[in-house]
């Protein structure tokens, strides 16, 4: 008589393999499906259909935790090679320029300090400023204090 656990195992390693198929097939099948209906829109667009509450829901509750890009069709007038914009990708940019926290740093400030006014992630970058030779660390035990040269 076979082992019923072993039975078990490879009865659930068969199932577990099914429904990964199906999930790459219903997958495959949404992504096709949003090409078709999103053809023509500029990616911005794309991107605002994308990042609706009742779509990140309904792909939610479909198992996607992620979303994958989706590949929209060309239109006719761009397959055809008209001249359209250039559309150029913008880097995110912080709201605190270099300007501003080598002013805050005339007087000498601590790591905590700094984050507290400026923002969580500014030490980070005040440690490029120190490498770039703008800032000087100060560092007493385990605390670190900046300030301009």
């Amino acid at each position: 008589m076979p082992n019923p656990n072993i039975e078990l195992q490879r009865l659930r390693a068969k199932q577990i393999k099914v429904l990964a198929k199906v999930g790459t097939n219903l997958a495959q099948a949404i992504r096709n499906l949003a090409a078709d209906h999103l053809a023509g829109l500029s990616n911005e667009d794309v991107a605002a259909v994308l990042s609706t509450d009742a779509v990140k829901k309904a792909l939610g509750n479909v198992g996607s935790t992620k979303v994958q890009a989706v590949k929209v069709k060309p239109t006719t007038a761009k397959a055809k090679g008209a001249v359209g914009k250039v559309k150029v990708k913008r880097t995110r940019r912080s709201k605190v320029t270099d300007e501003h926290i080598l002013e805050f740093l005339k007087a000498e400030r601590s790591a905590g300090e700094i984050a507290k006014k400026l923002g969580q992630l500014i030490p980070k970058r005040v440690a490029g400023l120190v490498k770039d030779g703008k800032v000087v660390l100060r560092k007493a035990g385990i605390k670190k204090f900046y300030k301009t040269k």
